[in-house]
Protein backbone atom coordinates (compact mmCIF):
# COMPACT_ATOMS: atom_id res chain seq x y z
CA UNK A 1 0.00 0.00 0.00
CA UNK A 2 1.19 3.50 -0.84
CA UNK A 3 0.37 7.01 0.23
CA UNK A 4 -0.51 9.25 -2.67
CA UNK A 5 2.06 11.80 -3.83
CA UNK A 6 0.49 12.70 -7.16
CA UNK A 7 -2.73 12.06 -9.03
CA UNK A 8 -3.23 13.75 -12.40
CA UNK A 9 -5.97 12.92 -14.86
CA UNK A 10 -6.07 14.96 -18.06
CA UNK A 11 -8.15 13.38 -20.83
CA UNK A 12 -6.64 15.66 -23.48
CA UNK A 13 -2.94 15.02 -22.74
CA UNK A 14 -0.87 12.26 -24.37
CA UNK A 15 -0.03 10.88 -20.93
CA UNK A 16 -3.52 11.23 -19.53
CA UNK A 17 -3.03 9.50 -16.17
CA UNK A 18 -0.19 9.88 -13.66
CA UNK A 19 -0.32 8.32 -10.23
CA UNK A 20 2.65 8.40 -7.90
CA UNK A 21 3.01 7.10 -4.37
CA UNK A 22 5.47 6.16 -1.66
CA UNK A 23 5.48 3.72 1.23
CA UNK A 24 3.51 5.03 4.20
CA UNK A 25 6.33 5.61 6.67
CA UNK A 26 8.10 8.63 8.04
CA UNK A 27 11.43 7.01 7.15
CA UNK A 28 10.43 6.79 3.48
CA UNK A 29 9.38 10.44 3.59
CA UNK A 30 12.79 11.36 5.02
CA UNK A 31 14.51 9.31 2.27
CA UNK A 32 12.56 11.30 -0.32
CA UNK A 33 13.80 14.56 1.22
CA UNK A 34 17.39 13.28 0.85
CA UNK A 35 16.87 12.40 -2.82
CA UNK A 36 16.69 8.65 -2.17
CA UNK A 37 13.12 8.57 -3.28
CA UNK A 38 11.53 5.13 -3.01
CA UNK A 39 8.51 5.68 -5.21
CA UNK A 40 5.99 3.87 -7.35
CA UNK A 41 4.78 5.49 -10.56
CA UNK A 42 1.86 4.51 -12.76
CA UNK A 43 1.38 6.28 -16.09
CA UNK A 44 -1.06 5.67 -18.89
CA UNK A 45 -0.96 7.14 -22.38
CA UNK A 46 -2.68 6.36 -25.66
CA UNK A 47 -0.22 3.54 -26.44
CA UNK A 48 0.74 1.86 -23.16
CA UNK A 49 0.63 1.67 -19.40
CA UNK A 50 3.90 2.11 -17.52
CA UNK A 51 4.42 0.85 -13.99
CA UNK A 52 7.68 1.63 -12.22
CA UNK A 53 8.83 0.88 -8.68
CA UNK A 54 12.05 2.27 -7.27
CA UNK A 55 13.24 1.40 -3.78
CA UNK A 56 16.48 1.56 -1.85
CA UNK A 57 16.14 -2.09 -0.85
CA UNK A 58 14.93 -3.74 -4.09
CA UNK A 59 16.24 -1.45 -6.81
CA UNK A 60 14.12 -0.64 -9.86
CA UNK A 61 11.33 -2.58 -11.54
CA UNK A 62 9.71 -1.42 -14.77
CA UNK A 63 6.65 -2.94 -16.47
CA UNK A 64 5.19 -1.72 -19.78
CA UNK A 65 1.89 -3.08 -21.01
CA UNK A 66 0.71 -2.08 -24.50
CA UNK A 67 -2.90 -0.90 -24.43
CA UNK A 68 -3.94 -3.54 -26.95
CA UNK A 69 -2.66 -6.25 -24.53
CA UNK A 70 -4.77 -5.02 -21.61
CA UNK A 71 -7.68 -7.36 -20.93
CA UNK A 72 -8.97 -5.93 -17.69
CA UNK A 73 -9.07 -2.77 -15.61
CA UNK A 74 -10.15 -3.00 -12.00
CA UNK A 75 -10.76 -0.28 -9.48
CA UNK A 76 -12.31 -0.22 -6.06
CA UNK A 77 -11.91 0.62 -2.40
CA UNK A 78 -11.78 -1.15 0.93
CA UNK A 79 -11.87 -0.23 4.59
CA UNK A 80 -10.09 -1.97 7.49
CA UNK A 81 -12.93 -4.20 8.66
CA UNK A 82 -10.81 -5.76 11.41
CA UNK A 83 -10.54 -2.36 13.12
CA UNK A 84 -14.33 -2.13 13.18
CA UNK A 85 -14.56 -5.60 14.74
CA UNK A 86 -11.98 -4.62 17.37
CA UNK A 87 -13.95 -1.45 18.16
CA UNK A 88 -17.19 -3.37 18.69
CA UNK A 89 -15.56 -6.15 20.76
CA UNK A 90 -13.65 -3.70 22.99
CA UNK A 91 -16.75 -1.55 23.47
CA UNK A 92 -18.98 -4.48 24.37
CA UNK A 93 -16.29 -5.97 26.62
CA UNK A 94 -15.87 -2.65 28.42
CA UNK A 95 -19.59 -2.23 29.01
CA UNK A 96 -19.98 -5.85 30.19
CA UNK A 97 -17.01 -5.42 32.54
CA UNK A 98 -18.66 -2.39 34.10
CA UNK A 99 -21.97 -4.19 34.64
CA UNK A 100 -20.15 -7.21 36.08
CA UNK A 101 -18.12 -5.13 38.54
CA UNK A 102 -18.57 -1.39 39.07
CA UNK A 103 -15.02 -1.12 40.39
CA UNK A 104 -13.84 -1.72 36.81
CA UNK A 105 -15.01 1.76 35.81
CA UNK A 106 -11.46 2.97 34.88
CA UNK A 107 -11.04 -0.09 32.65
CA UNK A 108 -14.45 0.63 31.10
CA UNK A 109 -13.46 4.23 30.30
CA UNK A 110 -10.16 3.14 28.75
CA UNK A 111 -11.99 0.52 26.67
CA UNK A 112 -14.54 3.05 25.45
CA UNK A 113 -11.76 5.49 24.49
CA UNK A 114 -9.95 2.73 22.58
CA UNK A 115 -13.16 1.72 20.79
CA UNK A 116 -13.90 5.35 19.82
CA UNK A 117 -10.37 5.68 18.40
CA UNK A 118 -10.92 2.44 16.43
CA UNK A 119 -14.30 3.67 15.11
CA UNK A 120 -12.75 6.96 13.98
CA UNK A 121 -9.85 5.09 12.38
CA UNK A 122 -12.28 2.84 10.50
CA UNK A 123 -14.30 5.72 9.08
CA UNK A 124 -11.23 7.81 8.16
CA UNK A 125 -9.24 5.01 6.49
CA UNK A 126 -10.01 4.06 2.93
CA UNK A 127 -7.65 2.30 0.56
CA UNK A 128 -8.25 2.77 -3.16
CA UNK A 129 -6.91 0.26 -5.65
CA UNK A 130 -6.35 0.29 -9.38
CA UNK A 131 -5.36 -2.77 -11.39
CA UNK A 132 -4.48 -3.44 -15.02
CA UNK A 133 -4.41 -7.01 -16.33
CA UNK A 134 -2.00 -7.97 -19.08
CA UNK A 135 -3.87 -10.52 -21.21
CA UNK A 136 -0.68 -12.05 -22.55
CA UNK A 137 0.50 -13.15 -19.11
CA UNK A 138 -2.76 -12.86 -17.13
CA UNK A 139 -0.77 -10.87 -14.59
CA UNK A 140 -2.44 -7.91 -12.89
CA UNK A 141 -0.38 -4.89 -11.90
CA UNK A 142 -1.87 -3.37 -8.75
CA UNK A 143 -1.61 0.05 -7.24
CA UNK A 144 -3.10 0.57 -3.77
CA UNK A 145 -3.12 4.09 -2.36
CA UNK A 146 -4.32 6.04 0.64
CA UNK A 147 -4.59 9.76 1.11
CA UNK A 148 -1.32 11.35 2.22
CA UNK A 149 -1.40 13.71 5.17
CA UNK A 150 2.17 14.93 4.62
CA UNK A 151 1.90 15.61 0.86
CA UNK A 152 -1.72 16.71 1.28
CA UNK A 153 -2.83 14.96 -1.91
CA UNK A 154 -6.43 13.86 -1.64
CA UNK A 155 -8.25 11.43 -3.87
CA UNK A 156 -11.72 10.01 -3.99
CA UNK A 157 -13.13 6.91 -5.58
CA UNK A 158 -14.95 8.89 -8.29
CA UNK A 159 -11.59 10.09 -9.67
CA UNK A 160 -10.30 6.52 -9.73
CA UNK A 161 -13.43 5.39 -11.58
CA UNK A 162 -13.03 8.23 -14.07
CA UNK A 163 -9.38 7.24 -14.59
CA UNK A 164 -10.45 3.64 -15.26
CA UNK A 165 -13.04 4.85 -17.78
CA UNK A 166 -10.51 7.02 -19.63
CA UNK A 167 -7.98 4.17 -19.69
CA UNK A 168 -10.65 1.77 -20.94
CA UNK A 169 -11.47 4.18 -23.80
CA UNK A 170 -7.76 4.27 -24.73
CA UNK A 171 -7.62 0.46 -24.67
CA UNK A 172 -10.68 0.20 -26.92
CA UNK A 173 -9.30 2.84 -29.30
CA UNK A 174 -5.99 0.94 -29.55
CA UNK A 175 -7.89 -2.04 -30.96
CA UNK A 176 -9.53 -0.17 -33.82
Amino acid sequence: MLVLKQFELNKEADTFLKISGRNPSVLTFLFSLMGLEPVTNFEANKKEVKFETVSVRYGKKHINIPNNAITGIETGWRKPFSILVIAVVVFLGSVLAYFAEESLMPLTVIGIVISVICFISYFRNKTLFFGVTNGESSKTVWLEVKRSVIENVSIDFDKFEEAATVLNEAVLNSRK
